[in-house]
C-alpha cells in the first residue's frame, strides 16, 4: 500500500511540473552575436558587443584550466550592449574566452554567449 501511495505521489509531482507553461520553466533569453575587436589597439582597448533584448548582463572571462570565471563588467537593463575594456583586464599568455549572460530581475542567468 505504501509503495502505491509513493508511486502515485511521485506521478502527481511529475505531472504537475509538466503543466508549467514554457515561459515559467525557462530563464531569460541568451545574448547572441558576441563580437570582440580592437577599439584602440595603440592604447590596448578591446570593444565587446552583443545583441539581446535590453536586459541586464554580466560579462566574464573564462580561462582554460581554471574553474573560476573572472567578472569584467555588469550592465543595467536598457544600457548599451557594448563595452570598452583594457586588454590588461585579460591575463596575458593565457587561453581565455569572453562569456556574456543575461540576468532577469530575480538574478536568474541565461545560457552564455561565448566569444568566437
Amino acid at each position: 500500500m505504501r509503495k502505491t501511495i509513493a508511486a502515485g505521489t511521485a506521478a502527481l509531482i511529475l505531472l504537475g511540473g509538466a503543466q508549467l507553461p514554457a515561459w515559467a520553466a525557462s530563464g531569460p533569453e541568451a545574448p547572441t552575436d558576441l563580437q570582440i575587436s580592437w577599439t584602440d589597439a595603440a592604447n590596448g582597448r578591446l570593444k565587446l558587443s552583443w545583441t539581446d533584448g535590453g536586459e541586464a548582463n554580466k560579462v566574464r572571462v573564462e580561462y582554460q584550466d581554471a574553474d573560476a570565471l573572472v567578472l569584467l563588467a555588469t550592465t543595467k537593463p536598457g544600457e548599451a550592449n557594448e563595452l570598452s575594456v583594457r586588454s590588461t583586464s585579460v591575463y596575458a599568455n593565457r587561453v581565455a574566452r569572453i562569456v556574456v549572460v543575461t540576468r532577469d530581475e530575480a538574478g536568474v542567468e541565461s545560457a552564455a554567449a561565448v566569444s568566437p
